[in-house]
């Protein structure tokens, strides 16, 4: 007898190596029902009660931070909408409704590319109120 007859018959266990016994084995639930049963009311009154509170709590004196809080608002709102309307992902941990919020944000961001793209990058700056250290001299013009 050779040497590999040998082990796999002193071997104690039987060796099966296919991807369908090894993909397919029996995993335990770890999840919660809670947090995998639809709360699309729950999800719409509190977000109106959040809207509510912040416009009835914040000072609307200066129109810039109105126009962030507008902004931050829509986004606030359209990653709700993501999260209830949007597919699930190819991932499924911890939760696909943070993967839908990902992909949300994805969204928001490939938009605000896009929208920074016809401008120019002088207002964009301004628009977005960065400020970038430039270097002082004679002959640079500040942004």
């Amino acid at each position: 007898m050779d040497r590999k007859t040998v082990l796999n018959n002193i071997s104690p266990r039987k060796r099966v190596d296919s991807f369908a016994t090894i993909n397919e084995k029996p995993v335990d639930d770890i999840s919660l029902d809670f947090f995998y049963k639809p709360h699309t009311i729950t999800l719409l009154a509190a977000s109106i009660g959040v809207v509510i509170y912040t416009a009835f709590v914040r000072d609307t004196h200066h129109v810039v931070n109105n126009i962030w809080a507008g902004m931050l608002c829509c986004i606030f709102f359209f990653l709700i909408i993501s999260v209830l309307a949007f597919p699930n992902g190819p991932f499924i941990r911890p939760h696909p409704a943070l993967w839908r919020i990902v992909f949300g944000l994805s969204i928001v961001w490939a938009n605000i590319q896009t929208y920074k793209l016809p401008i120019s990058s002088r207002y964009a700056v301004k628009a977005v109120g960065v400020t970038i250290a430039t270097p002082a001299g004679p002959g640079v013009q500040p942004l």
